[in-house]
């Protein structure tokens, strides 16, 4: 939906003007923004839903793209050994792909060689239904916030994350009951959790139905607070001034480091951490 191609390959009739310009596409239609044309002319749903082969067509070759230019590129830290995928299709027509990436682990470089040996620990012992340690969960943990976010506090992925990655219901969602079957709202959490069996955690077993029924209680009353929207807008404005100043010094800091990172050594006059940038904002 997000993608204009799927727009311009199909407007062949119309006068269509392209440029880009400082990484952002700017396409009008008739001397109108492409978006605004849609809006007044036909639905991007009705549109897609019209064209559906032009847009699969575009899918396929966005995945393919995908496949050559970063999960095979010799560049690619996460170090992909093997892929395999396939695509299925939503009621509507759209297409979506699951898929597996095997890693390479003996010339992965992006963890420490100890925290590489530790997640390949683990691996073999969550294959043999066996318990993996605190340590063996932290790695696991590291090695995916390296790759992974969804936080509209991060500059590096906000807009991306606004676009793609946020999930507004729709009549689908409760299809099946009054709860979204996608289960969102989620939980908040400030760390990434490595979710293990009940079984091959460290509550004794005679309190394990305890514990669980305590967590599920827990749970339910976080998610009644979810659910308020109002009560989530006044929590949102908790500290939110401390938090925007944040993510301005950490845009900064971004900026800065990449300067730093082209410039010879000998130059480099100025150092800041993102982490103390954070400590000392809140002394």
């Amino acid at each position: 939906m997000r993608w204009s191609e799927n727009f311009t390959s199909l407007l062949q009739d119309q006068h269509i003007s392209y440029k880009y310009s400082n990484g952002e596409e700017q396409i009008n239609i008739n001397d109108c923004d492409w978006q605004e044309w849609l809006k007044e002319n036909e639905s991007r749903h009705d549109f897609i839903k019209n064209n559906l082969l032009n847009a699969t067509l575009t899918f396929h070759h966005r995945v393919k793209m995908f496949i050559k230019h970063i999960i095979k590129s010799k560049g690619n830290p996460l170090k992909i050994s093997y892929h395999s995928y396939k695509v299925e299709f939503a009621l509507r027509g759209a297409a979506h792909v699951h898929g597996v990436l095997w890693i390479d682990w003996e010339n992965i470089d992006i963890l420490s060689k100890k925290d590489t040996q530790l997640i390949k620990d683990a691996l073999k012992k969550i294959k043999n239904e066996q318990k993996i340690e605190d340590n063996e969960r932290n790695a696991i943990a590291k090695f995916a916030d390296e790759f992974i976010s969804c936080s509209l506090k991060n500059p590096k992925t906000a807009d991306i994350v606004q676009s793609v990655n946020v999930h507004n219901h729709t009549k689908t969602c409760k299809k099946y009951g009054s709860d979204c079957r996608f289960y969102f709202p989620r939980f908040p959490t400030l760390k990434t959790i490595v979710a293990v069996p009940l079984q091959h955690s460290d509550i004794p077993v005679d309190k394990q139905e305890i514990e669980s029924c305590e967590a599920k209680r827990i749970l339910s009353s976080v998610k009644v607070v979810l659910q308020d929207e109002q009560a989530m807008e006044e929590i949102c404005e908790i500290n939110k001034e401390k938090i925007d100043i944040y993510v301005q010094t950490l845009n900064l800091v971004q900026k800065i480091g990449l300067i730093l990172s082209e410039t010879p050594k000998k130059k480099q006059t100025i150092c800041l951490d993102e982490k103390n940038v954070l400590k000392h904002l809140y002394l």
